[in-house]
C-alpha cells in the first residue's frame, strides 16, 4: 500500500494510514520518506480545517431574548413531551444549552421556529451578560 498525507495544521503531515503526525524534522525517518514521496510526484491532501463548535448560551439567555409568549410556548412544549430530564434541564437556568441541541431543536419547531431561528436566537443570547 502506498501512504498518502495529509497537510498538518500545524505544520508537518499526518499519515492518512494511522493519522501519525509528521514533524518538519530532518532527522525524522518518517519526514524523510514524506519527502521521498513528494519527490516521487506526489502531492498531500490539503489541510481542512473541522467546523466551528455550536454556539452555546445559558437557558436564562435565551429566554431574555425571547418573548413571553415564545417562552410560554417553550414550557409549554416541554410539558407535553412529557420526559422529566427535559423538564429538569429548562428548570435550571444556567443550564447551558448548544445551537444544534436536537432537543432544542424538536423545541422549536414545536413552537413554530426554523431551525435558522433557533441558531439566530442562541447567538443573540450568547451575547447576553449580567451587567
Amino acid at each position: 500500500m502506498t501512504n498518502t498525507y495529509t497537510v498538518s495544521a500545524f505544520g508537518g503531515v499526518l499519515r492518512d494510514a494511522d493519522s501519525a503526525y509528521i514533524p518538519n524534522d530532518l532527522r525524522n525517518a518518517d519526514w524523510q520518506a514524506y519527502q521521498l514521496w513528494l519527490a516521487a510526484g506526489n502531492t498531500p491532501n490539503p489541510y481542512v480545517a473541522p467546523p466551528a463548535p455550536p454556539i452555546t448560551c445559558a437557558l436564562w439567555q435565551l429566554q431574555s431574548v425571547m418573548t413571553a409568549a415564545q417562552w410560554s410556548s417553550v414550557q409549554s412544549f416541554i410539558s407535553s413531551m412529557n420526559e422529566p430530564t427535559v423538564s429538569a434541564f429548562f428548570d435550571h437556568g444556567t443550564n447551558q444549552i448548544p445551537s444544534d441541541s436536537k432537543t432544542l431543536l424538536q423545541i422549536g419547531e414545536g413552537i413554530g421556529l426554523t431551525q435558522q431561528q433557533i441558531v439566530d436566537l442562541v447567538t443573540q443570547a450568547a451575547a447576553i451578560s449580567i451587567p
